[in-house]
């Protein structure tokens, strides 16, 4: 069973890794046209949580995470991100 202290470790470590793929993205270009890419395919998906951009990305977000810990992996993807 997941332990609460588990779970506030995987969602910082996603929070983490999010920050890095904006540092990353801010550094390298290539990499702002594929997070930029990623981010609108994904909220593309979670249409049904609202109008906005903000309301889609945070369905997506919470849900993908939550897939992740469903899985195993403490939140992490399958690229240990």
């Amino acid at each position: 069973m997941t332990q609460p202290r588990d779970l506030t470790d995987s969602l910082i470590d996603s929070l983490e890794d999010r920050i890095l793929a904006l540092e990353e993205a801010i550094a390298d270009p290539a990499a702002a046209e594929c997070l930029g890419r990623s981010l609108r395919e994904s909220a593309q998906r979670y249409a049904y949580a609202g109008p906005t951009f903000r309301e889609r990305r945070t369905e997506a977000v919470r849900t993908e995470w939550l897939a992740r810990v469903q899985r195993g992996n403490g939140g992490r993807d399958d690229q240990g991100r």
